[in-house]
């Protein structure tokens, strides 16, 4: 088993492991031993990226009481589906109408918001590593009620570029560094569907994402200026380390990510502290509450 610890993302990822409910914990056998057991309290997702595994019922039930994320994934470490608890907030069904009957302009507004925050990131890691980031710092000024002018696509194509060179293709199916990309984007993925629901949203109503295939697309309108966070490390470890497999050290480094030290309004805190505190305003927007979505400016503190 590997298990890392992020306040804990859980990766299950050897064969032949049995997982159950014990007390206040997850126990985790191999061939009838028990090899682990971790508290409920200190488990933040599970991932499930091995095959012969086995779990119980009451366990995968534990789980979601508690609002913890569990991630299916397929031998080329791409989420195949995510459970989520379905009831979780008190007032879940009337948030949901909110969310489901807000107007057309609320959302192209949200979307806005959403990209010139999403560029703001990019513009920022680039200026960090040296890179050519203007550009999209001039893009950022132009974007649209949403983003009918698609600032976000004519970004993406420079940023990744800049960081990764010419030759790379952003293509989730591509081994390398689409590969490290991938784990990073799921594990920010888990904590942010984690913070959708624990606010009453519906994670299948979305802002700007509508792709019937995707059944979280919440998750990933509000994860969007989030990613530049993974973008930064996969970099610094192939740019300067050569480093772009998936193993278990750089699984753990992608993981540590979510709790890494920034800067917000000068006060130190985490990309997901800051998770949540975007998923409950705009629990408040739709709720009509608040008008703006907390999605501040994230630095490190060397920057």
């Amino acid at each position: 088993m590997d298990t890392y610890n992020c306040g804990r993302i859980i990766e299950i990822s050897s064969l032949n492991h049995f997982l159950k409910k014990e007390r206040g914990s997850l126990g985790v056998y191999h061939k009838d031993q028990k090899i682990s057991s971790i508290a409920f309290d200190d488990i933040q997702a599970i991932i499930f990226s091995a095959y012969d595994l086995c779990y119980t019922h009451n366990l995968l039930n534990e789980l979601a009481i508690r609002k913890i994320p569990v991630i299916f994934c397929n031998k080329k470490h791409i989420p195949s589906s995510i459970i989520l608890p379905f009831d979780s907030y008190f007032h879940q069904s009337r948030r949901t109408l909110h969310q489901a009957q807000a107007k057309k302009p609320v959302n192209k507004q949200l979307w806005k918001t959403i990209v010139k925050a999403k560029l703001a990131q990019q513009s920022y890691i680039l200026k960090l590593l040296g890179k050519k980031h203007k550009y999209i710092l001039r893009l950022k000024k132009e974007v649209k009620s949403n983003d009918s002018t698609n600032c976000e696509g004519q970004a993406a194509k420079h940023y990744f570029t800049e960081l990764f060179g010419k030759n790379f293709t952003r293509d989730r199916n591509q081994p390398g560094l689409n590969f490290l990309l991938n784990y990073g984007y799921i594990v920010f993925r888990s904590a942010m569907a984690r913070a959708v629901v624990s606010y009453g949203l519906n994670p299948s109503i979305g802002i700007k994402h509508c792709n019937p295939n995707n059944s979280m697309p919440l998750v990933d309108d509000l994860l969007e200026p989030f990613r530049a966070f993974v973008d930064m490390e996969v970099h610094t470890m192939y740019k300067q380390e050569g480093q772009f497999q998936i193993d278990p050290d750089n699984k753990t480094r992608l993981v540590s990510l979510l709790n890494q030290a920034i800067t917000v309004d000068e006060i130190k805190t985490t990309p997901n502290q800051i998770m949540h505190k975007t998923a409950a305003s705009l629990g408040q927007i739709y709720d009509g509450t608040t008008k703006e979505i907390y999605l501040p400016p994230m630095f490190y503190p060397r920057g």
